[in-house]
């Protein structure tokens, strides 16, 4: 009789020997799950992060773009306003007709250079515009990404949390088995 219990014995502690190597093994795996969700999280973050920072260096640009923008309209108004003092004046002081008209034909040469300026200033601001929308439309992707990352790690964590439980509660009735 004595013998058969230490066969039974033996073979019980085989098997729980077994499945703790079983477990061992699981956790490795869950481990390994975890690890791997962990730098996609921080592979997502630095890709956000990099996102963002092309996006405030895109804002920095169209700030300094629409200052050449502002700049550019002043000196149009300038040279506009120029114009219409050469204009007044030809009439005022009756000056040459030719030496006040090649004045004013560089003056409306100025002008059209300064608007082709302005128009070339404000594609490019709308191209900046484009790219910005294109960066946020990256960081609310990685965003999306990052939070369904992250709810699929903590349902892994919750489901080895829970197995984790059921086998400390199967040790427990174990010992107190044996106990």
């Amino acid at each position: 009789m004595n013998k058969l219990l230490l066969i039974l014995l033996s073979i019980a502690a085989t098997g729980l020997c077994a499945l703790c190597y079983q477990q061992w093994l699981r956790e490795a795996d869950l481990r390994k799950i975890q690890a791997n969700l962990t730098r996609e999280l921080n592979l997502e973050t630095a890709a956000r992060i990099e996102a963002e920072d092309r996006a405030t260096a895109y804002e920095t640009e169209i700030a300094r773009i629409s200052q050449l923008r502002a700049d550019t309209e002043a000196k149009l108004i300038e040279v506009t306003a120029t114009l219409q003092l050469t204009e007044a004046d030809q009439q005022g002081r009756g000056y040459s007709i030719a030496t006040l008209a090649g004045e004013l034909q560089k003056s409306r040469q100025v002008v059209a250079t300064v608007q082709a300026q302005l128009a070339a200033h404000q594609e490019a601001i709308a191209e900046r515009n484009g790219e910005v929308t294109d960066q946020n439309s990256v960081v609310t992707e990685a965003n999306t990404r990052l939070k369904a990352l992250t709810a699929e790690r903590d349902k892994a964590i919750r489901q080895l949390n829970q197995r984790t439980a059921e086998f400390n509660a199967l040790v427990e009735k174990y010992n107190k088995l044996v106990n």
